[in-house]
């Protein structure tokens, strides 16, 4: 059940509950368990709902959210207890903004992408990913980090949160680059067999891509995707491989096309965050929470390998082909994508985040992940060949993002 509490707001920029009611003693980030129990002796035990992007325990998202639930309660022995609800069982993405105010879920992965009037700085903020690094796991690793970079910094971003009563844990959750899946009867491989065909979107830049492909853009939650697939509502959808696979989409559209070049705006379309009843936690509650990122990001990066792994074997399966978009078609979605970067004087959150130069971020973090032995050894295609998840640990680059951009931001 919820933690229903009065809600307190902090300020734009740090995190909410470090006086009033919420505030208390706290510790030091790295501070050894005795200082930590010395800091909760005598809170009381507090349950809190979770509801993260996981479908079920089973997708590839949900050892993420199991590895955040179980820092917390370890580390604050027991006393938070966090109950995860899969599925989006309480409340769907669009009413997921009400329900963490309102108190029927604490902690939750959200979507703003699919709330763009309530959330317009940071859907802006998301087209900034087309200047990301583009490959299929340091890539991946290197956008996480450059988008939450510049989010921290980005005063309209974190603004929007403070106002919608949100504190951001992590204000942007990369999800991995886009791909189309199509149904079987779709050909991919020329610019007129896109003309007119129905493509689900997510976000307002893949709406903008999607028409000027010459495409007719279909406005779907994700997990409505398949179903519309199955029945031929929809032609393809424009998604990242890991809600694809976590909903098994490539089995009824297995014809995967991709970008050769460059990358796709809205990269980054969620967030971590909490409402009221983290906002009113003890400081130290909300510490140990914020503290537990590192070990919920190193298995959410390793699930956006995973799931490009499974999405390409689930395709194989069905005799899917994959293979580049027409190079007529890649040519309209990147100037399509590109203009959304030219009036940036009209958007403060992308005029903040372009003065930070975001390619250079990103090429500094493909270094960061290089230079602590993380390497592509191929490409999509293959990479069933070279990746493997059984060698992986990337907590210690989840750790050292968290130690340079996110402790600056930790409550107190």
């Amino acid at each position: 059940m919820a933690v229903t509490l009065a809600l307190t707001t902090g300020c734009a920029g740090s995190i909410a509950g470090s006086s009033g009611e919420s505030g208390g003693q706290g510790f030091a980030y790295g501070a050894d368990q005795q200082e930590v129990t010395a800091a909760i002796e005598g809170l009381d035990p507090v349950t809190l709902t979770y509801q993260p992007a996981s479908s079920s325990p089973d997708d590839t998202a949900a050892p993420s959210a199991q590895a955040f639930k179980e820092s917390i309660e370890s580390r604050s022995n027991g006393q938070i207890e966090v109950e995860i609800v899969y599925g989006q069982a309480i409340a769907t993405y669009t009413e997921l903004p009400d329900a963490l105010v309102d108190g029927r879920v604490d902690i939750a992965h959200l979507v703003p992408s699919y709330l763009p009037a309530e959330f317009p700085a940071f859907n802006d903020l998301m087209t900034v990913s087309q200047l990301a690094p583009t490959s299929p796991l340091v890539g991946e690793m290197a956008t996480s980090a450059m988008l939450n970079e510049l989010a921290w910094s980005n005063e309209a971003v974190l603004q929007e949160f403070e106002d919608a009563g949100l504190t951001p844990l992590t204000p942007q959750a990369n999800s991995g680059e886009y791909f189309f899946l199509c149904n079987p009867d779709n050909d991919t491989t020329t610019a007129e067999a896109w003309a007119g065909r129905s493509v689900r979107i997510g976000s307002q830049a893949g709406e903008s891509a999607v028409r000027d492909m010459g495409a007719n853009p279909v406005s779907l939650e994700y997990v409505e995707a398949f179903e519309g697939l199955q029945r031929g509502t929809i032609d393809c959808t424009m998604t990242q491989l890991g809600s694809a696979a976590s909903f098994g989409v490539p089995t009824a559209a297995p014809n995967i096309s991709y970008l050769t070049e460059g990358s796709f705006a809205g990269r980054s379309p969620a967030a971590h965050v909490g409402g009221t009843g983290y906002a009113n936690l003890p400081l130290a509650y909300q510490q140990i929470i914020f503290d537990a990122q590192p070990e919920y990001f190193a298995l959410w990066t390793q699930h956006l390998a995973d799931s490009n792994v499974l999405a390409i074997d689930q395709a194989n399966d069905e005799g899917g082909t994959i293979s580049a978009l027409p190079e007529e078609v890649q040519e309209r979605i990147l100037e399509s994508q590109g203009a959304l970067l030219e009036d940036d004087g009209e958007s403060p959150a992308i005029a903040q985040a372009l003065e930070q130069d975001p390619a250079a971020l990103g090429e500094a973090w493909v270094e960061r992940a290089n230079e602590l032995g993380f390497t592509d050894g191929g490409d999509l295609q293959s990479i069933s060949s070279w990746y493997s998840n059984d060698d992986a640990n990337f907590l210690p680059y989840t750790t050292t993002l968290y130690e340079d951009v996110f402790v600056d931001h930790r409550p107190e």
